[in-house]
């Protein structure tokens, strides 16, 4: 009997896959038989678990000459970290420049509101794809006296509870 078995992997989501890996036993007589694995799972494909599927290379012919068994791996895609805003600073006389850890590729909102007892997020445009592991926004709040800050993950994941973080705007001399 031939046995081929993926290794099983995990990545968080928008990440890129892992190199994937198995074992295989019983090859008899030297025979050139390999085997690649393959996954479905793309940067962008929600947290779950997805099958490595290994595929026999046999340039030899030679498969015809084994009971072959195949066992598939699992992939397990775990969510994304919260966004943490690293630092909020002013850029000029009128604006806030907001940075926080990213994945790269993915893409990122950031919110505000005036005041604590609002329910009312107000989306800032554009939205943001890192490059990187940081990411960062420049907002142009005016007049606000005070806004609360929060970025967000915008993917088919489970929403995530986003950091808050408060910021005064402060006149400059």
């Amino acid at each position: 009997i031939l046995t081929v078995a993926a290794n099983t992997a995990s990545r968080t989501y928008g990440a890129t896959n892992p190199l994937f890996t198995g074992t295989i036993t019983g090859i008899k007589n030297a025979d050139n038989i390999t085997a690649t694995y393959a996954c479905t799972a793309t940067n962008t494909s929600p947290a779950g678990t997805y099958a490595i599927t290994p595929t026999l290379v046999d340039p030899g012919s030679k498969l015809s000459n084994y009971a072959v068994s195949i066992t598939n791996g699992t992939l397990t895609v775990t969510p994304a970290p919260n966004p943490n805003i690293l630092s909020i600073r002013p850029a000029g006389n009128t604006s806030m420049v907001i940075t926080w850890t990213s994945i790269s590729n993915i893409v990122y909102r950031v919110q505000y509101k005036t005041g604590l007892a609002s329910t009312n997020w107000i989306n800032l445009a554009p939205d943001v794809t890192a490059t990187a592991s940081t990411a960062s926004f420049t907002d142009n709040p005016g007049s606000t006296p005070q806004r609360y800050y929060r970025v967000v993950l915008l993917s088919t994941v489970t929403p995530l509870t986003p950091l808050v973080v408060v910021v005064n705007n402060a006149s400059r001399i």
